[in-house]
């Protein structure tokens, strides 16, 4: 029996159009991708669910909705660790009355493997395996994850172990546990490991300098790097296989070298602009922007606030046969599947305004800009704009109305500007609550006062939060991924005569929500109520406002 990712264009046919699930017509407009279950997904002609319940379907099996409901937690454990992993299984639901229990799979190749073991679990009982999707199984079987802290001990308890199968049992565990980014930092007597989750550093280990220079120098040949330079920056890459590429940064410091790999995605996740944390409102006005058929988008945020996952998010959404889209970015962090891709390499006289240059005259209908780093590009950005492209690009910038007076300070045109922009997004990233160990809570006055002067102006007088408490499935964190928080500034005609007035960002803040925009602290503020993040979390990442 096959698995969901060997299935043939003619065998997902069978599962999808002669199960009934999707017309002839719909499927053959995704039949040209290279993933046409993500096409089918990303253009919601299907559900995850509806793609479950047709795969199982066609294997003669029932589906199993582990997202909405779950495993049966009080004996899920009682799988040990090596066989879940193994085997990909999960304990879906005992019933003891029927003398039944259910294990779920992602890899049916496994089910009689699955069904030998779950009968040493469950003697005496039927077994019945059932088929769940791979993210769905994934994220179940983060349950069997230990401490960060603990496990990084497991890898670097003996440095007799070499460095180079310590450092893959690193990345390996970094890539399982959506970590960004890997730092390691040395000080006089000792070398600290810390891993990026949600956006938050979590010392997890430590080593010896010793040890830690052949940890350097494996690095740097992974990287292509001098061994022998220990006084200059250096960048380089690793390309892990299909799983991921990561970007290396060396830099001297007093106590020797210190490095730090940022972990990128090999392929965007073929998700939609909901799933990242856009309301449906604010995916409809975007959606809308980059379908006209000019105009000048600017995503604006910190770094690693999500600028360029939604950038890319957005081209999945538009991207077709008949659109030619060139990206230019430093680094090309995800792939995309109908676009031309360029990575700015200095080096060989490629950057973003001598590639975007380049670009215009490739016939382009869409062009992405990593970013807008100097006045040269943003000029060349605008003016193909002016000239009949949509342009998208991100700007280090703390809001979306901040970032039109940040562009005109470059020297920009007001003119040129108010010609030619038409949005501009402003985000960050909250982590959301573990959904296992969360509950609600009803915050006493005193407490709420102290946190947020004016939290009864945006929550209410008796608000009801929520918190969590820690447990295995979020490593005692109590936070599982993130979300964004989002704030459109859609140009309209008021807005367009304060950018030819030069006018500052309060001024344009005021108009833009007089005119309908929720600001970013808003649209997190209804993220709190809904319980997908807290209140505090909120507060980490953006500032209330004053007035």
């Amino acid at each position: 029996m096959k698995t969901t990712f060997s299935y043939t264009p003619d065998e997902l046919h069978a599962i999808f159009v002669d199960g009934g699930y999707v017309s002839e017509e719909n499927f053959k407009e995704c039949a040209e991708s290279t993933d046409i279950i993500s096409t089918l997904l990303k253009k919601k002609i299907l559900t995850p669910d509806l793609v479950g319940q047709a795969i199982a379907e066609h294997l003669g099996i029932s589906y199993a909705d582990l997202n909405s409901n779950g495993a049966f937690k009080g004996w899920t454990k009682k799988i040990d660790e090596n066989t879940a992993r193994k085997l990909r299984v999960i304990l879906y639901t005992v019933d003891a009355k029927e003398k039944l229990a259910v294990f779920a799979t992602d890899t049916l190749a496994n089910k009689p493997d699955v069904t030998i073991a779950a009968k040493k679990i469950f003697p005496g009982f039927k077994i019945e395996v059932a088929y769940g999707l791979t993210k769905d199984v994934d994220d179940l079987l983060r349950a069997y994850n230990k401490p960060l802290k603990e496990r990084l001990v497991e890898i670097l308890k003996s440095e007799n172990k070499k460095v180079s199968s310590s450092l893959n049992e690193i990345f390996n565990e970094a890539l399982g546990r959506n970590v960004s980014d890997i730092h390691f930092e040395p000080h006089a007597e000792k070398v600290s490991i810390r891993f990026r989750v949600d956006g938050v550093l979590t010392p997890v280990g430590e080593v010896t300098p010793e040890y830690y220079q052949s940890v350097v120098n494996r690095v740097k040949i992974l990287a292509g790097l001098r061994i022998d330079e220990h006084l200059k920056t250096q960048d380089g890459s690793i390309r892990l296989e299909d799983k991921a590429d990561l970007r290396v940064s060396v830099v001297p410091t007093i106590n020797g070298e210190k490095i730090v790999i940022r972990v990128l995605s090999k392929y965007a996740e073929r998700s939609g602009l909901e799933d990242l944390g856009f309301t449906e409102k604010q995916a409809a006005l975007l959606l809308s922007a980059g379908n006209s058929p000019l105009g000048f988008i600017v995503v604006a945020g910190p770094t690693g606030s999500g600028k360029t996952t939604s950038l890319h998010t957005l081209l999945t959404e538009i991207e077709s046969p008949d659109i030619n889209i060139t990206t230019i970015e430093d680094p090309v962090e995800y792939r995309l599947d109908e676009a031309n891709q360029i990575q700015v390499n200095e080096d060989q006289g490629i950057t973003f305004s001598t590639g975007l240059r380049s670009i215009v005259r490739q016939d382009p209908d869409v062009i992405l800009v990593g970013e807008i780093r100097d006045a040269e590009t943003a000029e060349i950005g605008i003016n193909a704009a002016l000239t009949g492209h949509r342009v998208l690009t991100t700007f280090h910038a703390s809001s979306a109305a901040v970032t039109i007076p940040r562009i005109l300070d470059m020297g920009i045109e007001p003119f040129l500007l108010s010609s030619t922009l038409s949005m501009v997004v402003g985000q960050r990233l909250v982590r959301k609550l573990c959904t296992e160990c969360r509950y609600s809570y009803s915050p006493k006055p005193a407490e709420l006062a102290k946190l947020m002067p004016k939290a009864k102006t945006f929550l209410g007088a008796s608000p009801t939060l929520y918190a969590t408490k820690g447990c295995d499935a979020c490593g005692g964190i109590g936070y599982s991924g993130r979300t964004s928080v989002i704030e459109i500034l859609n140009l309209t005609p008021s807005l367009r005569e304060h950018i030819m007035k030069h006018a500052d960002s309060d001024t344009i803040q005021a108009t833009a929500i007089k005119e309908g925009m929720d600001t970013m602290f808003v649209a997190g503020i209804m993220k709190v109520k809904n319980g997908i993040t807290s209140l505090e979390e909120l507060l980490r990442v953006v500032t209330p406002p004053q007035a």
